[in-house]
């Protein structure tokens, strides 16, 4: 298994269950140097087959839900992870919260390079199509809005942050502008996706007086998930089969206030191209 836990700081914590309210929540205590000692010792007089087994079930449980897997499949996997990890970390694996974080990063990592793979094998054998389906609702009541922009579509569209509001009021300043729809991922009912190996929501659509319909997802620094990258690929790939529709038909777009990925754009960028579109 290749995860490195070297950069990771060595601490052990205690987890007590407090009532708050009318639920109960873990709390977490971080012990003394005394206990860590006392603790390690107790733990390395156990047989190998039982550090082991006590290990995988804890991590197992620190995961906590992860409904693409099998639970039993979820434990054999964290067990070869456990059997393969150096004896001298694997107290760290039974109570180290960054290490227990890590594995599940590792997990979703290699989950969703497998669904990409698997997805892409799909399109390249024409058991994915792309279809002209979707069709606008009628009206929307969104719980939040963020006021009169113009060329919106609807009379009140879902409320956004200071960074794709900004954008959005640029882009509704172009001449070559229709309109344009804030997707509200809150109802998914209604809410255009991108249904692939994730469900994608992108913020924007936007039309064209050429015809375009451009899906754009704004991305403020602050909101650089691990998501970004698969969001990117799915749109973009999405785009490259839509082609078959007419060129220019359908655009993605993923614009950064600053940072930005490989195949993503800043705010001038993307600007520039949808007023050629």
């Amino acid at each position: 298994m290749d995860i490195d836990f070297d950069a990771i700081d060595y601490e052990i914590y205690q987890v007590d269950i407090e009532k708050q309210g009318n639920e109960y929540v873990p709390k977490h205590l971080k012990m003394t140097s005394q206990f860590n000692e006392a603790f390690v010792g107790y733990f390395t007089e156990m047989s190998n087959e039982g550090q082991i087994r006590q290990i995988t079930r804890k991590v197992v449980d620190a995961l906590g839900q992860m409904p693409a897997f099998d639970h039993r499949d979820l434990t054999a996997y964290v067990q070869r992870i456990v059997e393969t990890t150096d004896s001298s970390k694997r107290v760290e694996l039974l109570t180290n919260r960054n290490y227990q974080a890590k594995i599940k990063r590792h997990i979703k990592k290699i989950t969703d390079q497998f669904l990409v793979s698997e997805f892409e094998k799909e399109i390249q054998k024409g058991e994915i199509l792309l279809q002209e389906v979707y069709e606008l609702p009628i009206e929307i009541k969104p719980a939040y809005s963020n006021g009169n922009i113009s060329k919106s579509l609807y009379e009140a569209e879902a409320k956004s942050n200071n960074f794709e509001t900004n954008l959005i009021m640029r882009i509704a300043g172009l001449a070559n502008i229709i309109f344009w729809h804030k997707i509200d991922e809150r109802q998914k009912k209604k809410a255009f996706s991108i249904n692939g190996f994730l469900n994608h929501y992108p913020d924007f659509l936007i039309v064209t007086k050429k015809g375009t319909h451009i899906l754009l997802e704004a991305k403020g620094d602050h909101l650089d998930g691990s998501d970004s990258a698969l969001k990117l690929k799915l749109g973009k790939l999405w785009e490259k089969e839509a082609k078959q529709f007419g060129s220019d038909k359908y655009r993605y777009f993923m614009v950064f206030e600053s940072k930005k990925l490989d195949g993503a754009n800043d705010v001038e960028e993307v600007i520039e191209i949808v007023r050629a579109l």
